[in-house]
């Protein structure tokens, strides 16, 4: 009877394993694109590289922050959450030596593609500039 039980609970523990190992990999990944915005008064449209990490339900991000086209050796970087049904928000920040900004970005995850839109809320010496944003990623 001890033989039954105890396989039947090694048999229960190791199907319920598998089970949360397929549900908690099945958006996990490193999915890259691109982040998209619309200009800000000194700027033009943007359009670089941005890669991102999905793993158990958290996400991070980061891209290069640009200054006219050039690296600054800077990142917009951030962190957030997948729902069950693939929702997804993130919240992001970044600084250059004039500007500092904070990033909000919501969509979904279908299949293999993320496609977020968002804010970005830029500040200096007294200024507020907000400008919006797609990000679409795949893996």
């Amino acid at each position: 009877m001890k033989k039954v039980l105890l396989g039947g609970l090694l048999l229960k523990a190791i199907m319920c394993s598998g089970s949360a190992t397929a549900a908690a990999t099945s958006t996990d990944g490193t999915y890259t694109g691109t982040l998209t915005c619309d200009p800000l008064p000194t700027t033009t449209r943007l359009q670089v590289k941005l890669s991102m990490a999905v793993e158990q339900g958290r996400v991070s991000y980061e891209r290069e922050i640009l200054q006219q086209g050039k690296k600054t050796g800077r990142f917009e970087r951030g962190t957030g959450t997948v729902s069950e049904t693939g929702d997804v928000a993130v919240n992001g920040w970044g600084t250059t030596p004039s500007m500092k900004f904070d990033a909000e970005y919501k969509g979904r995850i279908t299949g293999d593609r993320i496609q977020l839109e968002g804010t970005q809320q830029w500040q200096d010496a007294g200024s507020v500039h907000t400008r919006s944003c797609q990000i679409e990623l795949s893996r």
